[in-house]
C-alpha cells in the first residue's frame, strides 16, 4: 500500500511538471510573451517543483470544490425525494462508469510506459489504486454533508458509496473482457458513448419527472449484491495483463497519432486518414478548371469529410430535440425568455460547430495548395477568387445547414407550444446562429489565405495564424465564461459588426491574397 501511494504521487507530480514544461513552451512560442520568457525555464528544476506542489494543492481545492457543487445539487435535487436517493445516484455512478473507464490509452501512458518503460501491469493498478484513494478523500466531506442535510444514515451513506467504487470495477470488468476479447485492441466508439450519455440523461429526467424510482430498502439490497460480485471479480482484474493491453494500443498508429496532433492542433485526424483514397472511376464531371479540381477533391474525400461533421450533427440535433422537449417536461412557459438571456452560450456552440473549418482547410492545403500555391496562374487575382468561393460555399453549406437546424428548433419551440414571449426575441435566436456561422467561416477563410500557416509538409508555422485563431477562441470564450449578457440593441449592434467585418475580410483576402499566399 505503502509504495503503491508513493508511486501514485510520483505520477500525479510527473503530470504536474509535464504540464508546466508545455506551459513554458507555449509561453516561448507566443508572438506576444517570447520576449520575456525563455526554454532555459524547463531546467529550472527547485523552482517547477514548488510550482508542481502549487498546482496540485490548487487541483485538489479544485476537486474538493467539484465534489461539494454536485454534493449541494443532489441536496436540491433529493431535499423533497429522499427516499429516491439510492436510486438515482446508483443510476448517476452507472452512467458514469459506461462513459469513462480507468484504463485508457492517452499520451500520460505513452510517456511513463513506451518512453518511461514503466511496467504496464504496475501503472495500471497503481491507476486503480490511485482512482480509488482519491474517490475516498473526496468523498469525505459530501457523505458528512449529505448525512446532516438530508439526515439519511451515515452507515447506509458508506455502503452507498463502497457500492459506487464496486460498480466501477464491475464495468471495468465488462470493458476489459471485451477488450480482451478483440486481442487487447481498444474499439474506440465516440458517437455511440455520446448517444447512450443523452438517452441515459433524458431516462433519468423522465423517471423523476414521474416520480418513478426503486425504494431505499431494494436499493440497498442491489448495493450490497455490487460489493459481493465486485469481490468475486477483482481476482480477475488483478490477474489481467495490462502489459500486452498497453503494448497493442500502445503502436505505430497510435504514435503517428500523436505526432500529427503534437505537430498541429487544428488537424483533424479523421480527415488524414485513409490518406490515399479512390474516387469511383465510373463517375463523371462535366465541370471544368478548378470547379471540376474542387469536385474530384471532395469526391475522393468525401467519406473523410462526413466522418468529421457526424459528431458535431450528433450533438446538434440531440440538443435541440431536449431544448424541443424541455417545456413539455418541465411545463416552463417562459423559455423562450429564458434561452434569450443565455444568448452568450450560442457564440462558444456556434464556434464548436464551426470547428470543422480549420480541418477542412487544413485538407485543403495537403492534397492541393502546396503543390500549386507557388505557381502564378494559382495564386492570381481570378484563381485565388475562385478557389476561396468553392471553399466558402461548401463550408457554408455544411455549417449553415446545423445552424439553421438550432434556428428552427427556437421558431417550433416557440410556436408549437404558444409561449408568451416577444417575437422579435424569437428572431434574435433565429438569426444569431446563422450570423455566428457566416463570419466564423469567412475569417477561417481570412487567416488562412492572408497568414498562409503551413510548411509543405503541413505543419503550422507561422505564429501570427496561432495567434489569431486563439483570438477568435477567446472571443467565443469569453462570452461563455464572464455570461455577457446582450440585450436587444447590443445584439443588433453585434450582426451589424459581424457583417461588416464578414465583408472586410472578404475584401482583403481579393486584394492581398495573391502576395501573402504561399507555402512557408
Amino acid at each position: 500500500m505503502k509504495n503503491n501511494l508513493k508511486a501514485y504521487f510520483y505520477i500525479k507530480k510527473f503530470d504536474a511538471i509535464q504540464n508546466i514544461n508545455k506551459f513554458i513552451y507555449f509561453l516561448t512560442r507566443n508572438v506576444i510573451f517570447s520576449h520575456f520568457f525563455h526554454s532555459d525555464l524547463t531546467s529550472e528544476y527547485e523552482a517547477k517543483s514548488g510550482i508542481c506542489l502549487t498546482l496540485n494543492t490548487l487541483k485538489f481545492i479544485k476537486n474538493n470544490l467539484i465534489y461539494l457543487f454536485l454534493t449541494l445539487i443532489l441536496i436540491v435535487i433529493f431535499e423533497e425525494k429522499p427516499n429516491s436517493f439510492f436510486f438515482f445516484c446508483y443510476l448517476l455512478v452507472l452512467l458514469y462508469c459506461l462513459i469513462l473507464k480507468i484504463n485508457r490509452v492517452t499520451l500520460k501512458e505513452y510517456n511513463l510506459i513506451k518512453l518511461f518503460r514503466m511496467n504496464g501491469n504496475k501503472y495500471a493498478k497503481i491507476k486503480i489504486f490511485g482512482s480509488f484513494f482519491s474517490k475516498i478523500i473526496y468523498a469525505i466531506l459530501p457523505i458528512i454533508i449529505i448525512n446532516k442535510s438530508l439526515k439519511i444514515n451515515l452507515f447506509l451513506l458508506c455502503i452507498c458509496f463502497l457500492s459506487s467504487i464496486c460498480l466501477t470495477i464491475l464495468m471495468e470488468y465488462i470493458y476489459l473482457k471485451n477488450v480482451k476479447r478483440n486481442n487487447y485492441i481498444i474499439k474506440k466508439k465516440p458517437i455511440l458513448k455520446l448517444l447512450i450519455f443523452i438517452s441515459y440523461i433524458i431516462g433519468l429526467l423522465l423517471l423523476y419527472k414521474f416520480n418513478y424510482y426503486i425504494s431505499n430498502e431494494i436499493m440497498i439490497f442491489i448495493m450490497v449484491i455490487t460489493i459481493a460480485l465486485c469481490a468475486l471479480i477483482s481476482k480477475y482484474i488483478n490477474n489481467y495483463n495490462f502489459d500486452k493491453f498497453y503494448k497493442a494500443n500502445l503502436n505505430d498508429t497510435f504514435i503517428k497519432g500523436l505526432q500529427i496532433s503534437q505537430n498541429n492542433k487544428n488537424v483533424t485526424k479523421v480527415m488524414i486518414n485513409n490518406i490515399n483514397g479512390n474516387i469511383d472511376k465510373n463517375q463523371t464531371d462535366n465541370n471544368i478548371g478548378y470547379k471540376y479540381l474542387f469536385n474530384m477533391f471532395l469526391k475522393r474525400y468525401h467519406k473523410n469529410i462526413s466522418a468529421v461533421t457526424k459528431m458535431s450533427e450528433v450533438i446538434v440535433y440531440i440538443g435541440c430535440i431536449i431544448l424541443f422537449l424541455v417545456p413539455y417536461i418541465f411545463k416552463i412557459d417562459n423559455i423562450i425568455d429564458k434561452l434569450f438571456d443565455l444568448n452568450y452560450l450560442l457564440f462558444i456552440i456556434i464556434y464548436f460547430t464551426c470547428s470543422y473549418n480549420s480541418g477542412f482547410l487544413h485538407l485543403c492545403f495537403l492534397e492541393i495548395d502546396r503543390f500549386l500555391v507557388n505557381y502564378n496562374f494559382y495564386r492570381n487575382k481570378q484563381s485565388i477568387k475562385e478557389n476561396m468561393f468553392l471553399r466558402l460555399r461548401h463550408m457554408l453549406k455544411k455549417n449553415l445547414f446545423l445552424s439553421f437546424i438550432i434556428s428552427l428548433t427556437f421558431l417550433l419551440t416557440y410556436l408549437v407550444y404558444n409561449l408568451k414571449a416577444s417575437l422579435v426575441k424569437v428572431i434574435i435566436l433565429a438569426i444569431m446562429p446563422l450570423i455566428l456561422t457566416i463570419f466564423y467561416t469567412i475569417y477561417y477563410i481570412f487567416i488562412y489565405y492572408i497568414f498562409q500557416p503551413y510548411s509543405f509538409e503541413g505543419t503550422i508555422v507561422n505564429k501570427i495564424y496561432k495567434f489569431l485563431d486563439n483570438i477568435i477562441y477567446f472571443f467565443a470564450f469569453a462570452f461563455y465564461y464572464f455570461e455577457i449578457k446582450l440585450n436587444l440593441l447590443s445584439i443588433g449592434i453585434l450582426i451589424l459588426f459581424l457583417s461588416i467585418v464578414s465583408i472586410i475580410f472578404y475584401i482583403i483576402i481579393l486584394r492581398k491574397g495573391t502576395k501573402s499566399f504561399r507555402v512557408k
